[in-house]
């Protein structure tokens, strides 16, 4: 574990499992008063249920202090039932904080995984960063990329948006397009459509880069 100053980070040591009393151990820091943290990465550690439990209630009494937020491999190896509950409760705990950096990659998301974040997505309007790679081991598909368009309200902060190695069919890449076109200030954007990787280094011409890999 590292805390310093302002981050708070479990991901360091081995992966696996986190359980009810470690859970309670470790994040004992982030309910300290007057903690000063803005970041966290729970990376690298798999939540069930309880201990999604303790977590969420934890994140929610310093949610209004976050402003980076890391919850990529979060439920690795957990079944798919468990896992969209799990995420549904970071989610909730999270809901209405706003953040400037916000991953969720390597969840397997698919479109459950993706709509169980709804509440923290759909409160959020000055994401900076904002990274969805390995979102789901079978190819993200058409629902899935139009879900992350449908629940994030506004991108018009964005400038990194990296959504590469998931591998939408041709009218999800036109469905992350139109994100993209609607993210004004973007500067770093990755994407993967039928494993050909898309780097655009500025937001311009990036409709049309995206649509010269549909043809």
């Amino acid at each position: 574990m590292i805390t310093l100053d302002h981050v708070f980070d479990i991901s360091v040591g081995c992966r696996g499992f986190i359980e009810v009393e470690e859970a309670k151990e470790l994040l004992k820091p982030l309910k300290a008063p007057g903690n000063k943290f803005t970041k966290f990465c729970f990376s690298n550690r798999s939540f069930g249920l309880l201990a999604a439990h303790v977590a969420a209630s934890v994140l929610s009494g310093v949610k209004d202090q976050l402003t980076e937020v890391d919850l990529s491999d979060i439920v690795s190896r957990r079944p798919e039932p468990e896992a969209v509950e799990v995420m549904r409760m970071f989610s909730l705990a999270l809901e209405g904080s706003k953040l400037s950096y916000l991953n969720l990659s390597n969840n397997g998301l698919s479109e459950k995984g993706v709509r169980a974040f709804g509440d923290l997505l759909r409160s959020q309007s000055n994401l900076v960063e904002l990274y969805l790679m390995n979102a789901d081991y079978a190819g993200i598909l058409l629902e899935v990329a139009k879900a992350v368009r449908e629940l994030i309200p506004s991108t018009n902060k964005l400038k990194i948006l990296h959504f590469h190695h998931n591998k939408t069919g041709d009218e999800g890449a036109i469905a992350i397009s139109h994100l993209v076109t609607g993210s004004p200030n973007l500067e770093d954007f990755r994407y993967m459509h039928l494993r050909r990787l898309i780097i655009v280094g500025t937001c311009r011409g990036v409709y049309g880069s995206i649509q010269s890999g549909l043809m």
